[in-house]
């Protein structure tokens, strides 16, 4: 199960021509982020997601996003064993997305902070665990217990599953490391 360094380089300079365009969306959506605020907020978010996070996962995936050697909770691996995925999984982000994204608007108000700070940044928060699989209705549990978007109390990035889920990193588990995988997609 891959629980650290879940994202892999695209080459050096590929990597600092992504951070930069991450830098210049935010720069460019922090200032309507007022008028504007759900706009800016998706488009901050997507922007890490679809420019760092997706191209730089590792296969196989499940859909575009969700590798199969990432942390999955065990409903979720029942999910995709039984083939049974269709809006029911969610890559869930063990640091809010949402928190990546105020920090990043809070730097680019400085004009020194570049793509050579932003490729820091993202090095830094997506360096230990940074995603899980889990089922949408375990998405809600996490909502529910008021952890969707904050961090947990607890000491781990674990932490907010533990009090939402009742789950540990034991109870979590690869797809790849599942004995029902044979390697064939589902």
């Amino acid at each position: 199960m891959q629980s650290s360094e879940q994202l892999t380089s695209l080459g050096a300079e590929a990597d600092r021509v992504d951070a930069s365009a991450i830098v210049e969306v935010h720069r460019a959506v922090a200032k309507i982020r007022v008028t504007h605020r759900a706009f800016a907020g998706r488009t901050a978010r997507e922007s890490v997601q679809k420019i760092w996070q997706e191209p730089r996962m590792p296969r196989p995936r499940h859909t575009h996003n969700k590798p199969l050697d990432y942390p999955w909770s065990p409903a979720a691996r029942d999910a995709y064993f039984a083939a049974d995925t269709t809006g029911r999984l969610v890559l869930e982000h063990t640091t809010p997305i949402n928190h990546m994204t105020a920090v990043i608007f809070e730097r680019v108000v400085d004009p020194a902070f570049g793509a050579d700070q932003m490729l820091e940044y993202l090095r830094e928060v997506h360096r230990g665990l940074s995603f899980v699989v889990i089922t949408k209705e375990e998405d809600d549990r996490l909502t529910a217990a008021g952890l969707r978007a904050a961090k947990g109390s607890g000491e781990t990035l674990w932490s907010r599953y533990e009090a939402a889920l009742g789950l540990g990193e034991d109870g979590f588990g690869a797809v790849t490391d599942d004995p029902r995988y044979t390697g064939a997609p589902h």
